[in-house]
Protein backbone atom coordinates (compact mmCIF):
# COMPACT_ATOMS: atom_id res chain seq x y z
CA UNK A 1 0.00 0.00 0.00
CA UNK A 2 2.85 2.38 0.89
CA UNK A 3 4.45 1.69 -2.49
CA UNK A 4 1.14 2.48 -4.24
CA UNK A 5 0.79 5.78 -2.33
CA UNK A 6 4.35 6.79 -3.25
CA UNK A 7 3.66 6.01 -6.92
CA UNK A 8 0.50 8.11 -6.78
CA UNK A 9 2.42 11.04 -5.29
CA UNK A 10 5.14 10.71 -7.93
CA UNK A 11 2.48 10.65 -10.65
CA UNK A 12 0.95 13.98 -9.56
CA UNK A 13 4.37 15.57 -9.07
CA UNK A 14 5.37 14.39 -12.54
CA UNK A 15 2.16 15.84 -13.97
CA UNK A 16 2.97 19.25 -12.44
CA UNK A 17 6.40 19.13 -14.15
CA UNK A 18 4.67 18.12 -17.41
CA UNK A 19 2.50 21.27 -17.30
CA UNK A 20 5.61 23.44 -16.81
CA UNK A 21 7.44 21.76 -19.71
CA UNK A 22 4.33 22.08 -21.91
CA UNK A 23 4.20 25.81 -21.08
CA UNK A 24 7.86 26.26 -22.13
CA UNK A 25 7.22 24.38 -25.39
CA UNK A 26 4.11 26.47 -26.16
CA UNK A 27 5.87 29.79 -25.48
CA UNK A 28 8.88 28.76 -27.58
CA UNK A 29 6.72 27.66 -30.53
CA UNK A 30 4.67 30.85 -30.20
CA UNK A 31 7.79 33.01 -30.61
CA UNK A 32 8.89 30.98 -33.66
CA UNK A 33 5.58 30.83 -35.54
CA UNK A 34 3.70 34.09 -34.85
CA UNK A 35 4.85 37.65 -35.43
CA UNK A 36 2.52 39.83 -33.32
CA UNK A 37 4.92 40.86 -30.52
CA UNK A 38 2.27 42.39 -28.24
CA UNK A 39 0.05 39.33 -28.46
CA UNK A 40 3.01 36.99 -27.88
CA UNK A 41 4.03 38.85 -24.70
CA UNK A 42 0.48 38.93 -23.28
CA UNK A 43 -0.13 35.26 -24.09
CA UNK A 44 3.24 34.21 -22.66
CA UNK A 45 2.44 35.90 -19.33
CA UNK A 46 -1.00 34.26 -19.28
CA UNK A 47 0.51 30.84 -20.08
CA UNK A 48 2.93 31.22 -17.13
CA UNK A 49 0.00 32.10 -14.82
CA UNK A 50 -2.13 29.16 -16.04
CA UNK A 51 0.84 26.79 -15.88
CA UNK A 52 1.57 27.83 -12.29
CA UNK A 53 -2.08 27.30 -11.30
CA UNK A 54 -2.27 23.78 -12.77
CA UNK A 55 1.13 22.81 -11.32
CA UNK A 56 0.12 24.02 -7.84
CA UNK A 57 -3.15 22.03 -8.07
CA UNK A 58 -1.16 18.87 -8.92
CA UNK A 59 1.24 19.45 -6.01
CA UNK A 60 -1.67 19.98 -3.60
CA UNK A 61 -3.24 16.71 -4.79
CA UNK A 62 0.09 14.89 -4.35
CA UNK A 63 0.38 16.22 -0.76
CA UNK A 64 -3.20 15.24 0.06
CA UNK A 65 -2.71 11.56 -0.88
CA UNK A 66 -3.34 9.71 2.37
CA UNK A 67 -2.13 6.40 3.74
CA UNK A 68 -5.66 5.71 4.95
CA UNK A 69 -7.46 3.11 2.92
CA UNK A 70 -11.00 4.24 2.00
CA UNK A 71 -13.61 1.50 2.04
CA UNK A 72 -15.52 1.24 -1.24
CA UNK A 73 -19.12 2.09 -0.31
CA UNK A 74 -20.30 1.90 -3.89
CA UNK A 75 -21.06 -1.84 -3.76
CA UNK A 76 -24.80 -2.19 -3.85
CA UNK A 77 -25.16 1.59 -3.60
CA UNK A 78 -28.36 1.65 -5.67
CA UNK A 79 -30.24 -0.54 -3.17
CA UNK A 80 -28.74 1.42 -0.25
CA UNK A 81 -29.49 4.86 -1.69
CA UNK A 82 -31.61 7.41 0.18
CA UNK A 83 -34.15 7.32 -2.63
CA UNK A 84 -35.13 3.72 -1.82
CA UNK A 85 -35.85 4.67 1.81
CA UNK A 86 -38.55 7.14 0.76
CA UNK A 87 -42.27 6.49 0.75
CA UNK A 88 -44.14 6.51 -2.61
CA UNK A 89 -45.39 10.04 -1.89
CA UNK A 90 -41.87 11.27 -1.09
CA UNK A 91 -40.52 9.53 -4.19
CA UNK A 92 -43.08 11.31 -6.35
CA UNK A 93 -42.04 14.69 -4.92
CA UNK A 94 -38.35 13.85 -5.38
CA UNK A 95 -38.87 12.81 -9.02
CA UNK A 96 -40.97 15.91 -9.74
CA UNK A 97 -38.36 18.28 -8.28
CA UNK A 98 -35.58 16.43 -10.13
CA UNK A 99 -37.44 16.78 -13.45
CA UNK A 100 -37.99 20.52 -12.83
CA UNK A 101 -34.27 21.02 -12.04
CA UNK A 102 -33.31 18.97 -15.09
CA UNK A 103 -35.55 21.17 -17.27
CA UNK A 104 -34.14 24.36 -15.70
CA UNK A 105 -30.52 23.26 -16.18
CA UNK A 106 -31.07 21.83 -19.64
CA UNK A 107 -33.25 24.64 -21.00
CA UNK A 108 -30.35 25.93 -23.10
CA UNK A 109 -30.21 22.61 -24.98
CA UNK A 110 -33.36 23.15 -27.09
CA UNK A 111 -32.62 26.61 -28.60
CA UNK A 112 -28.94 25.80 -29.18
CA UNK A 113 -29.78 22.46 -30.79
CA UNK A 114 -32.35 24.14 -33.07
CA UNK A 115 -29.81 26.83 -34.06
CA UNK A 116 -27.18 24.16 -34.74
CA UNK A 117 -29.65 22.10 -36.78
CA UNK A 118 -30.56 25.25 -38.74
CA UNK A 119 -26.87 25.85 -39.50
CA UNK A 120 -26.43 22.25 -40.64
CA UNK A 121 -29.52 22.45 -42.86
CA UNK A 122 -28.28 25.66 -44.50
CA UNK A 123 -24.82 24.20 -45.10
CA UNK A 124 -26.35 21.19 -46.85
CA UNK A 125 -28.94 23.06 -48.92
CA UNK A 126 -28.24 26.73 -49.66
CA UNK A 127 -24.53 27.25 -48.91
CA UNK A 128 -21.42 26.43 -50.93
CA UNK A 129 -18.19 25.04 -49.47
CA UNK A 130 -15.01 26.93 -50.38
CA UNK A 131 -11.47 27.58 -49.23
CA UNK A 132 -10.85 31.10 -47.89
CA UNK A 133 -7.72 32.98 -46.89
CA UNK A 134 -7.44 34.95 -43.65
CA UNK A 135 -6.90 38.41 -45.12
CA UNK A 136 -6.28 40.16 -41.81
CA UNK A 137 -6.87 39.79 -38.06
CA UNK A 138 -8.92 42.49 -36.33
CA UNK A 139 -8.12 43.29 -32.69
CA UNK A 140 -11.08 44.40 -30.56
CA UNK A 141 -11.14 44.62 -26.75
CA UNK A 142 -8.54 41.91 -25.98
CA UNK A 143 -10.06 39.54 -28.55
CA UNK A 144 -9.57 38.88 -32.27
CA UNK A 145 -11.91 38.49 -35.24
CA UNK A 146 -10.91 37.08 -38.59
CA UNK A 147 -11.61 38.61 -42.00
CA UNK A 148 -11.84 35.99 -44.77
CA UNK A 149 -11.18 36.47 -48.47
CA UNK A 150 -12.55 33.98 -51.00
CA UNK A 151 -13.89 33.61 -54.51
CA UNK A 152 -17.53 32.67 -55.15
CA UNK A 153 -18.81 30.31 -57.87
CA UNK A 154 -19.11 33.25 -60.31
CA UNK A 155 -15.46 34.23 -59.88
CA UNK A 156 -16.17 37.32 -57.73
CA UNK A 157 -13.76 38.11 -54.90
CA UNK A 158 -15.67 38.35 -51.60
CA UNK A 159 -14.85 39.36 -48.05
CA UNK A 160 -16.52 38.19 -44.85
CA UNK A 161 -16.02 38.76 -41.12
CA UNK A 162 -16.18 35.74 -38.81
CA UNK A 163 -19.17 36.07 -36.46
CA UNK A 164 -17.13 34.68 -33.51
CA UNK A 165 -14.37 36.50 -31.63
CA UNK A 166 -11.47 34.77 -29.91
CA UNK A 167 -9.51 35.82 -26.82
CA UNK A 168 -6.05 34.61 -25.81
CA UNK A 169 -5.34 33.19 -29.27
CA UNK A 170 -2.76 34.06 -31.94
CA UNK A 171 -3.77 33.94 -35.60
CA UNK A 172 -1.68 34.44 -38.72
CA UNK A 173 -2.96 36.23 -41.80
CA UNK A 174 -2.58 34.12 -44.93
CA UNK A 175 -3.71 30.80 -43.44
CA UNK A 176 -6.24 28.77 -45.44
CA UNK A 177 -9.59 27.81 -43.88
CA UNK A 178 -12.77 26.08 -45.02
CA UNK A 179 -15.97 28.15 -44.90
CA UNK A 180 -19.47 28.03 -46.42
CA UNK A 181 -21.06 30.99 -48.23
CA UNK A 182 -24.65 31.64 -49.27
CA UNK A 183 -25.52 30.97 -52.92
CA UNK A 184 -27.75 34.06 -53.01
CA UNK A 185 -25.54 36.41 -50.98
CA UNK A 186 -21.86 35.33 -50.92
CA UNK A 187 -21.07 37.85 -48.17
CA UNK A 188 -23.06 35.69 -45.72
CA UNK A 189 -20.82 32.88 -44.46
CA UNK A 190 -20.87 30.08 -41.92
CA UNK A 191 -17.69 28.78 -40.31
CA UNK A 192 -17.72 25.12 -39.33
CA UNK A 193 -16.11 26.06 -36.01
CA UNK A 194 -19.26 27.97 -35.00
CA UNK A 195 -21.50 24.98 -35.72
CA UNK A 196 -19.29 22.71 -33.58
CA UNK A 197 -19.31 25.21 -30.69
CA UNK A 198 -23.12 25.51 -30.81
CA UNK A 199 -23.69 21.75 -30.78
CA UNK A 200 -21.25 21.34 -27.90
CA UNK A 201 -23.05 24.12 -26.00
CA UNK A 202 -26.30 22.20 -26.44
CA UNK A 203 -24.65 18.97 -25.25
CA UNK A 204 -23.14 20.78 -22.25
CA UNK A 205 -26.57 21.95 -21.04
CA UNK A 206 -28.01 18.46 -21.55
CA UNK A 207 -25.22 16.71 -19.61
CA UNK A 208 -25.43 19.27 -16.78
CA UNK A 209 -29.17 18.68 -16.59
CA UNK A 210 -28.60 14.91 -16.34
CA UNK A 211 -25.96 15.33 -13.61
CA UNK A 212 -28.22 17.64 -11.57
CA UNK A 213 -31.12 15.19 -12.02
CA UNK A 214 -29.13 12.24 -10.60
CA UNK A 215 -27.67 14.39 -7.79
CA UNK A 216 -31.16 15.54 -6.72
CA UNK A 217 -32.55 11.99 -6.91
CA UNK A 218 -29.88 10.92 -4.37
CA UNK A 219 -29.26 7.65 -6.14
CA UNK A 220 -26.16 5.74 -5.15
CA UNK A 221 -24.93 5.89 -8.75
CA UNK A 222 -23.83 9.52 -8.24
CA UNK A 223 -20.96 8.29 -6.01
CA UNK A 224 -19.78 5.61 -8.42
CA UNK A 225 -17.09 5.68 -11.07
CA UNK A 226 -19.82 5.92 -13.74
CA UNK A 227 -20.45 9.56 -12.85
CA UNK A 228 -16.70 10.14 -12.81
CA UNK A 229 -16.60 8.90 -16.40
CA UNK A 230 -19.50 11.23 -17.33
CA UNK A 231 -17.67 14.19 -15.77
CA UNK A 232 -14.55 13.08 -17.63
CA UNK A 233 -16.46 13.25 -20.93
CA UNK A 234 -17.61 16.77 -20.00
CA UNK A 235 -14.13 17.96 -18.95
CA UNK A 236 -12.53 16.36 -22.00
CA UNK A 237 -15.22 17.37 -24.49
CA UNK A 238 -15.16 21.07 -23.56
CA UNK A 239 -11.44 21.72 -24.27
CA UNK A 240 -11.40 19.43 -27.33
CA UNK A 241 -14.34 21.37 -28.76
CA UNK A 242 -12.66 24.75 -28.10
CA UNK A 243 -9.37 23.54 -29.60
CA UNK A 244 -11.17 22.18 -32.67
CA UNK A 245 -12.99 25.50 -33.07
CA UNK A 246 -9.74 27.48 -32.85
CA UNK A 247 -7.99 25.18 -35.35
CA UNK A 248 -10.86 25.34 -37.88
CA UNK A 249 -11.38 29.11 -37.53
CA UNK A 250 -7.70 29.95 -37.96
CA UNK A 251 -6.60 27.12 -40.28
CA UNK A 252 -4.03 26.00 -37.69
CA UNK A 253 -2.04 22.78 -37.75
CA UNK A 254 -1.48 20.86 -34.51
CA UNK A 255 1.91 22.54 -33.91
CA UNK A 256 0.41 25.99 -34.63
CA UNK A 257 -2.44 25.15 -32.26
CA UNK A 258 0.04 24.37 -29.47
CA UNK A 259 1.64 27.74 -30.08
CA UNK A 260 -1.59 29.71 -30.49
CA UNK A 261 -1.69 31.18 -26.99
CA UNK A 262 -3.01 30.97 -23.44
CA UNK A 263 -6.50 29.73 -24.35
CA UNK A 264 -5.15 26.73 -26.25
CA UNK A 265 -2.67 25.97 -23.44
CA UNK A 266 -5.40 26.10 -20.77
CA UNK A 267 -7.63 23.84 -22.88
CA UNK A 268 -4.79 21.33 -23.29
CA UNK A 269 -4.33 21.22 -19.51
CA UNK A 270 -8.08 20.77 -18.98
CA UNK A 271 -8.13 17.96 -21.54
CA UNK A 272 -5.40 16.13 -19.59
CA UNK A 273 -7.51 16.28 -16.43
CA UNK A 274 -10.60 15.25 -18.40
CA UNK A 275 -8.79 12.27 -19.92
CA UNK A 276 -7.56 11.12 -16.51
CA UNK A 277 -11.05 11.50 -15.02
CA UNK A 278 -12.55 9.55 -17.92
CA UNK A 279 -9.89 6.83 -17.66
CA UNK A 280 -10.10 6.31 -13.89
CA UNK A 281 -13.88 6.83 -13.87
CA UNK A 282 -14.39 4.15 -16.53
CA UNK A 283 -12.07 1.75 -14.69
CA UNK A 284 -13.78 2.35 -11.34
CA UNK A 285 -17.23 2.28 -12.97
CA UNK A 286 -16.63 -1.18 -14.42
CA UNK A 287 -15.42 -2.38 -11.01
CA UNK A 288 -18.51 -0.89 -9.35
CA UNK A 289 -20.88 -2.53 -11.83
CA UNK A 290 -19.24 -5.94 -11.41
CA UNK A 291 -19.25 -5.56 -7.61
CA UNK A 292 -22.90 -4.51 -7.61
CA UNK A 293 -23.89 -7.50 -9.77
CA UNK A 294 -22.04 -9.79 -7.35
CA UNK A 295 -23.66 -8.06 -4.38
CA UNK A 296 -27.18 -8.51 -5.81
CA UNK A 297 -26.60 -12.27 -5.91
CA UNK A 298 -25.47 -12.42 -2.27
CA UNK A 299 -27.52 -13.16 0.89
CA UNK A 300 -26.59 -9.72 2.23
CA UNK A 301 -28.62 -8.08 -0.56
CA UNK A 302 -31.79 -9.97 0.40
CA UNK A 303 -31.27 -9.15 4.08
CA UNK A 304 -30.72 -5.43 3.48
CA UNK A 305 -33.61 -5.25 1.02
CA UNK A 306 -35.92 -6.64 3.72
CA UNK A 307 -34.60 -4.06 6.20
CA UNK A 308 -35.18 -1.25 3.68
CA UNK A 309 -38.75 -2.43 3.05
CA UNK A 310 -39.31 -2.38 6.83
CA UNK A 311 -38.01 1.23 7.07
CA UNK A 312 -40.24 2.30 4.15
CA UNK A 313 -43.32 0.78 5.84
CA UNK A 314 -42.45 2.61 9.07
CA UNK A 315 -42.13 5.89 7.13
CA UNK A 316 -45.52 5.31 5.47
CA UNK A 317 -47.09 4.73 8.92
CA UNK A 318 -45.51 7.97 10.20
CA UNK A 319 -46.88 9.84 7.19
CA UNK A 320 -50.40 8.61 7.96
CA UNK A 321 -50.07 9.61 11.63
CA UNK A 322 -48.88 13.10 10.68
CA UNK A 323 -51.79 13.49 8.25
CA UNK A 324 -54.31 12.50 10.95
CA UNK A 325 -52.65 14.88 13.41
CA UNK A 326 -52.89 17.78 10.95
CA UNK A 327 -56.59 17.13 10.38
CA UNK A 328 -57.52 16.79 14.05
CA UNK A 329 -55.32 19.50 15.52
CA UNK A 330 -56.16 23.12 14.89
CA UNK A 331 -52.97 25.05 14.33
CA UNK A 332 -52.87 28.64 15.44
CA UNK A 333 -51.00 30.82 12.99
CA UNK A 334 -50.01 33.40 15.61
CA UNK A 335 -48.14 31.13 17.91
CA UNK A 336 -45.13 32.18 19.94
CA UNK A 337 -42.40 33.65 17.78
CA UNK A 338 -44.48 33.61 14.57
CA UNK A 339 -44.95 37.40 14.44
CA UNK A 340 -41.17 37.84 14.71
CA UNK A 341 -40.68 35.27 11.97
CA UNK A 342 -43.12 37.06 9.64
CA UNK A 343 -41.27 40.35 10.01
CA UNK A 344 -37.78 38.83 10.01
CA UNK A 345 -35.26 39.98 7.41
CA UNK A 346 -34.82 36.47 5.90
CA UNK A 347 -38.58 35.98 5.56
CA UNK A 348 -38.96 39.37 3.86
CA UNK A 349 -36.03 38.92 1.45
CA UNK A 350 -36.95 35.38 0.36
CA UNK A 351 -40.60 36.31 -0.18
CA UNK A 352 -39.60 39.50 -2.00
CA UNK A 353 -37.34 37.53 -4.34
CA UNK A 354 -40.09 34.94 -4.79
CA UNK A 355 -42.68 37.60 -5.64
CA UNK A 356 -40.24 39.30 -8.02
CA UNK A 357 -39.52 36.05 -9.88
CA UNK A 358 -43.21 35.16 -9.94
CA UNK A 359 -44.22 38.61 -11.28
CA UNK A 360 -41.46 38.65 -13.93
CA UNK A 361 -42.29 35.12 -15.04
CA UNK A 362 -46.00 35.88 -15.22
CA UNK A 363 -45.34 39.06 -17.23
CA UNK A 364 -43.12 37.22 -19.74
CA UNK A 365 -45.57 34.31 -19.88
CA UNK A 366 -48.61 36.51 -20.62
CA UNK A 367 -47.16 39.45 -22.59
CA UNK A 368 -44.55 37.70 -24.74
CA UNK A 369 -45.83 34.14 -24.73
CA UNK A 370 -49.53 33.63 -24.14
CA UNK A 371 -50.94 36.66 -26.00
CA UNK A 372 -48.80 36.16 -29.14
CA UNK A 373 -49.42 32.41 -28.94
CA UNK A 374 -53.20 32.94 -28.82
CA UNK A 375 -52.84 34.89 -32.06
CA UNK A 376 -50.55 32.22 -33.44
CA UNK A 377 -53.13 29.49 -32.77
CA UNK A 378 -56.04 31.47 -34.21
CA UNK A 379 -54.17 32.55 -37.37
CA UNK A 380 -53.92 30.37 -40.47
CA UNK A 381 -50.69 28.74 -41.64
CA UNK A 382 -49.46 30.11 -44.96
CA UNK A 383 -46.33 29.35 -46.99
CA UNK A 384 -44.35 32.49 -47.87
CA UNK A 385 -41.34 32.93 -50.16
CA UNK A 386 -38.31 35.06 -49.28
CA UNK A 387 -37.76 37.56 -52.11
CA UNK A 388 -35.03 39.76 -50.63
CA UNK A 389 -32.41 39.71 -47.87
CA UNK A 390 -30.87 42.93 -46.57
CA UNK A 391 -27.63 42.79 -44.58
CA UNK A 392 -26.01 45.41 -42.37
CA UNK A 393 -23.15 45.60 -39.88
CA UNK A 394 -24.07 45.73 -36.20
CA UNK A 395 -22.34 48.79 -34.74
CA UNK A 396 -21.96 47.21 -31.30
CA UNK A 397 -19.97 44.10 -32.19
CA UNK A 398 -19.30 44.41 -35.92
CA UNK A 399 -21.35 41.29 -36.69
CA UNK A 400 -23.28 40.95 -39.95
CA UNK A 401 -27.04 41.13 -39.35
CA UNK A 402 -29.91 40.55 -41.77
CA UNK A 403 -33.58 41.27 -42.29
CA UNK A 404 -35.63 39.75 -45.07
CA UNK A 405 -38.70 40.49 -47.19
CA UNK A 406 -41.21 37.80 -48.06
CA UNK A 407 -44.32 37.47 -50.20
CA UNK A 408 -47.43 35.35 -49.80
CA UNK A 409 -50.75 34.90 -51.56
CA UNK A 410 -54.25 34.91 -50.05
CA UNK A 411 -57.12 34.22 -52.49
CA UNK A 412 -54.78 34.97 -55.45
CA UNK A 413 -53.92 38.36 -53.94
CA UNK A 414 -50.19 39.03 -53.42
CA UNK A 415 -48.97 40.48 -50.12
CA UNK A 416 -45.45 41.58 -49.25
CA UNK A 417 -43.98 42.22 -45.84
CA UNK A 418 -40.65 42.78 -44.10
CA UNK A 419 -39.58 40.47 -41.28
CA UNK A 420 -40.50 41.64 -37.78
CA UNK A 421 -37.02 40.99 -36.41
CA UNK A 422 -33.33 41.06 -37.32
CA UNK A 423 -31.02 38.11 -36.85
CA UNK A 424 -27.46 37.02 -37.51
CA UNK A 425 -26.92 36.91 -41.27
CA UNK A 426 -25.75 33.30 -41.22
CA UNK A 427 -29.06 32.28 -39.61
CA UNK A 428 -31.30 34.31 -41.91
CA UNK A 429 -33.18 32.54 -44.73
CA UNK A 430 -31.90 32.91 -48.30
CA UNK A 431 -33.73 34.34 -51.31
CA UNK A 432 -36.10 31.70 -52.65
CA UNK A 433 -36.45 29.87 -49.32
CA UNK A 434 -39.96 28.95 -48.20
CA UNK A 435 -40.97 29.91 -44.67
CA UNK A 436 -44.15 29.26 -42.69
CA UNK A 437 -46.01 32.31 -41.38
CA UNK A 438 -49.35 32.78 -39.60
CA UNK A 439 -51.91 35.13 -41.22
CA UNK A 440 -54.94 36.74 -39.59
CA UNK A 441 -58.00 35.31 -41.43
CA UNK A 442 -59.83 38.63 -40.94
CA UNK A 443 -56.93 40.83 -42.04
CA UNK A 444 -54.43 39.27 -44.53
CA UNK A 445 -51.94 42.12 -43.94
CA UNK A 446 -51.58 41.07 -40.29
CA UNK A 447 -49.17 38.14 -39.97
CA UNK A 448 -46.65 36.55 -37.60
CA UNK A 449 -43.20 35.33 -38.68
CA UNK A 450 -41.36 34.69 -35.40
CA UNK A 451 -41.63 30.88 -35.46
CA UNK A 452 -41.11 29.02 -32.19
CA UNK A 453 -40.11 32.12 -30.15
CA UNK A 454 -43.49 32.23 -28.36
CA UNK A 455 -43.12 28.66 -27.11
CA UNK A 456 -39.63 29.37 -25.69
CA UNK A 457 -40.89 32.49 -23.89
CA UNK A 458 -43.79 30.53 -22.44
CA UNK A 459 -41.36 27.95 -21.00
CA UNK A 460 -39.07 30.72 -19.66
CA UNK A 461 -42.04 32.53 -18.10
CA UNK A 462 -43.35 29.34 -16.48
CA UNK A 463 -39.89 28.48 -15.08
CA UNK A 464 -39.39 31.95 -13.56
CA UNK A 465 -42.89 32.07 -12.05
CA UNK A 466 -42.52 28.46 -10.86
CA UNK A 467 -39.26 29.27 -9.04
CA UNK A 468 -40.86 32.35 -7.44
CA UNK A 469 -43.98 30.46 -6.36
CA UNK A 470 -41.86 27.60 -4.97
CA UNK A 471 -39.90 30.06 -2.79
CA UNK A 472 -43.10 31.58 -1.41
CA UNK A 473 -44.71 28.19 -0.69
CA UNK A 474 -41.49 26.93 0.89
CA UNK A 475 -41.40 29.90 3.29
CA UNK A 476 -45.07 29.48 4.21
CA UNK A 477 -44.57 25.76 4.95
CA UNK A 478 -41.42 26.53 6.96
CA UNK A 479 -43.35 29.17 8.94
CA UNK A 480 -46.19 26.76 9.78
CA UNK A 481 -43.72 24.18 11.03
Amino acid sequence: MKSLINKSKLFWQGLSIFFVVLAIVCITLQCCIFNNVTSIVINSVLIVVVSTAFSVICLIISKSVSYKVKVNKTIGNIIKSKFNLLTPKQKFKKILISIILFAAAGIGFIPLFIIGANYSHKINTSFVKTTATIEYVISEDNSYRLAYKYTDQNGNVCFSLDSASWGGVNFNAGNKVTIYYSKNNPEITIALSNVIMIFFGASFFLIMGILIFFAQMELGIINSGIMGAVLGILFLGFPVCILTGIALAGGLSFIELLASGATAYAMLCFSVFGFLLLLFGTYQGIKDILATIKYHKSWQYKQEKAEINKVVQENIAKEKEELITKKTTKRKFKKKGSIKTIFSFDFFIINFVGLLFFAMGLWVFISFGLIPLSKDLSYNKVQATVINVTTYVNKKDGGLMATFTYEYYIDDTRYQKDSSYAQSADLAPSVGDTITIKVNPKDPTDCLDNGFTNYILIVVGLLFSGVGLSLIIWMIIALKK
